[in-house]
């Protein structure tokens, strides 16, 4: 659960029913109606990334795996790598015809240990912060968006380089020095990936800036409650 006293406010973990009631009283009482989600314990987390045109048919697409993420409990990816997932395509792809979708889209799953199935995080109608990953396996989002806005017609691109990894330096040091067990960890983080979400020695104006001015807020780990490292998968856990 997030700390209200440290004002990080507006997210509760919860581990029953009775539980739930009070929290949810006391963040209506707050906040006015809030919205009630399971709590999928993580499996892995995939994307599905897609473009959509204006007859709700797919025209490109890839598919990624997170391997690290900023934070413990999912969040923003640091280092990710493409590859193949047919069951989560066509999850996606039949969300997003039925909900008549055009344009790009990124639909996040865990898969639930528990079960083993894929579970539908969330839908976000805009591009992804690891949008590289997508161009490096020779799907270009953007370009593709603009051909959209601008011709007829675009042939679909649905196939993608599989196995093409990148990462978030920054984020990915981050990640390293607030790590319990950095030590143990260090030759996975020195390893050197070829491709980078910012740096680029073509551009590096972005990997500059964001040296000199780094997102530090978005880099901390939000307060949670000490329950939620010690959630039993069998139990049925709300989140608020």
């Amino acid at each position: 659960m997030v700390k209200l006293e440290k004002n990080y406010e507006g997210v509760s973990f919860v581990v029953n029913c009775a539980t739930q009631h009070k929290k949810y009283t006391k963040m209506v009482r707050k906040f006015g109606p809030c919205l009630i989600q399971e709590y999928i314990p993580n499996g892995g987390e995939y994307g599905v990334y897609t473009l959509f045109n204006n007859q709700s048919e797919p025209l490109a697409l890839t598919v990624q795996k997170r391997i690290r993420s900023l934070h413990s409990y999912g969040g923003i990816s640091t280092f990710k790598e493409t590859v193949q997932n047919d069951q989560i395509v066509d999850i996606a792809f039949h969300l997003l015809k039925t909900l008549r979708w055009f344009g790009v889209a990124m639909v996040e799953f865990r898969i639930d240990p528990r079960d083993g199935q894929p579970k539908l995080i969330e839908v976000n109608p805009r591009f992804w912060g690891s949008l590289q990953l997508s161009i490096l396996a020779g799907v270009d989002f953007p370009y593709l968006v603009l051909q959209l806005m601008t011709e007829k017609y675009i042939e679909p691109m649905l196939t993608f380089k599989k196995g093409v990894q990148c990462r978030w330096l920054m984020g990915d040091i981050a990640l390293f020095l607030r790590s319990p067990h950095n030590l143990k960890q260090m030759r996975t983080f020195l390893k050197i990936h070829c491709h980078d979400d910012i740096a680029s020695f073509s551009d590096p104006w972005p990997m500059v800036m964001s040296v000199l001015a780094p997102s530090w807020h978005s880099l901390d780990e939000e307060p949670r409650d000490d329950n939620i490292t010690s959630v039993n998968n069998e139990s049925k856990r709300g989140h608020l």
